[in-house]
């Protein structure tokens, strides 16, 4: 018994230790920066009340919000999981309009997890905010439990995504290029697609 009381105090001394030093060393100015961007941790609130945080494609369905506050390593986020019958370029295209219309430079591709082809983007005026549009894979996401059927009259399962980088984690700003064409993909979608 007296082991395991040593143990735990000698934990929760570790932890008060841990948060104590994620506090000091976490200095980051007060107000916010040049873009209105608070310097401090970004809620979830603040992050998800941003209008390029609600730009949801037409004839888009939600099937999981995507909404995240900052943490100590992690960028706040906000989006969702969302189907649409129409095809996987005309959201691609809707969400390249949209995001350079605000100023938003595209900055590269990527893929992994369930999702197949990412666009990435970065605002030209401050490099912490970034987003992405990404067609997923339906047989990952329900894989992952990330939604639970496929919606009827899907042709495209995508994610859009929209964060804010910690200020305290200051990204470069990354060279605009020229936004690279998806390549089509086609996953067999049915509202019988179920994980139950």
């Amino acid at each position: 018994m007296a082991i395991s009381v040593h143990n735990s105090t000698r934990t929760a001394a570790l932890a008060l230790v841990v948060v104590l030093v994620a506090c000091c060393c976490d200095r980051r100015p007060a107000g916010d920066d040049e873009n209105g961007i608070p310097y401090a941790r970004i809620s979830r609130e603040f992050v998800c009340g941003r209008a390029e945080a609600q730009l949801r494609y037409p004839n888009a369905t939600e099937l999981t919000p995507i909404a995240r506050e900052e943490t100590f390593s992690a960028s706040a986020r906000c989006g969702a999981v969302m189907s649409t019958p129409d095809d996987q370029q005309l959201v691609y295209d809707w969400y390249t309009k949209q995001l350079q219309d605000r100023g938003y430079k595209f900055t590269g591709v990527g893929s992994g997890g369930p999702n197949v082809f990412n666009l990435h983007f970065q605002n030209g005026k401050s490099c912490r905010e970034l987003a992405s549009i990404a067609v997923d894979s339906p047989r990952a996401l329900l894989a992952n439990g990330v939604i639970t059927s496929v919606p009827k009259g899907a042709k495209t399962i995508f994610e859009y995504d929209y964060s804010i980088v910690p200020s305290n984690q200051q990204p470069e700003c990354r060279t605009p290029r020229p936004v690279e064409r998806p390549p089509p993909t086609t996953f067999p979608l049915t509202e019988t697609t179920t994980t139950r």
